[in-house]
């Protein structure tokens, strides 16, 4: 499943948070 760049970095800010 591709992701969307938005969503990849959500994901990255996501993880960066935790």
């Amino acid at each position: 499943v591709m992701v969307n760049s938005a969503e990849k970095i959500r994901l990255a800010g996501n993880e960066n948070v935790m």
